[in-house]
Formats: structure tokens, sequence, C-alpha cells
């Protein structure tokens, strides 16, 4: 999947995508409510010189996505069917409303994984990361945001 500058990609209402080959954002990309499902039979990347924000993101493929030269943002909820998100230098990043389901062993983000928070009391959010070979996830529990 390839959106370039002069050729914007905008997904109207609950619109789902699969991919089953690199995405290349080097333009304008709206997500609408849907969900995008990188589904390839190989390593597949997220790239291009934009970075994208995806609603809902599904990965459902045993051999991995990578952000390749951009960082990525889920409005939504990060589902992990199979495989990993590898960032390298760089990061997945998940607003407030962001959330994951899915991850395990093998399922889960390897790299740099960002999270903004509400303020409020009683916070408990689980970084779901881990190195090359382990998934080791991280947890704040019962924390305060108070800025």
């Amino acid at each position: 999947m390839t959106i370039n500058a002069s050729a914007p990609l905008t997904l109207s209402g609950a619109q789902n995508v699969t991919v089953k080959g690199n995405w290349s954002n080097s333009g304008t990309f709206t997500p609408g409510t849907g969900t995008v499902t990188f589904n390839g039979s190989s390593a597949q990347t997220i790239g291009g010189t934009s970075a994208t924000t995806f609603n809902n993101l599904t990965v459902n493929n045993a051999s991995g996505v990578s952000l390749s030269s951009v960082d990525a943002t889920m409005n939504g909820t990060l589902t992990f069917t199979a495989g990993k998100i590898t960032t390298g230098a760089n990061t997945l990043i998940l607003p407030t409303g962001g959330t994951i389901t899915g991850a395990g062993a093998d399922k889960y983000v390897y790299g740099n994984l960002q999270k903004a928070f509400n303020t409020g009391s009683g916070q408990t959010f689980t970084f779901e990361i881990g190195d090359a070979s382990y998934y080791t996830p991280a947890q704040l529990a019962n924390f305060n945001v108070t800025t």
C-alpha cells in the first residue's frame, strides 16, 4: 500500500483494509473508524516519509511488522493475533484512548512504546513489550496523573 503526497487516502466510517505487503505513507492517511490489518506471509514494514495514524490496527503476521522510517500512532485498539511490532529507532504512540489486546508470547511490541494518560488517580496500564526473544510486559498500577 503506497500513499503519495498527491493521492491521499481517506477511509470513511468503519471501512477495513487488509495489507499483504508493505505500508508506505508519504502523504496523508485519514483512518476513519475501521481497522487496518497486516496479514502478510513475510515480514512487513510501515514506512514512508509521513508518520501514520491508525484508528485500529491488527497484526496477524507471524513474521512481524516493523516501523522502518517513521513513528506510528494508534488511536483505537492495537490487536495482536500473530507476530510482533518492531519499532527500531521509531516509536509506537498510544494516545489516552489507545489500547492493546491479544499480546503474549511472540505477540508484543519490541522497542519504543509511548502511552499518554488522562489526569486522575487509580490508573493501571500494561506496556505490552519485550525484547527480540521474550515477552516481558511492564505494568504501572494504581498511579496518579496530575498534569
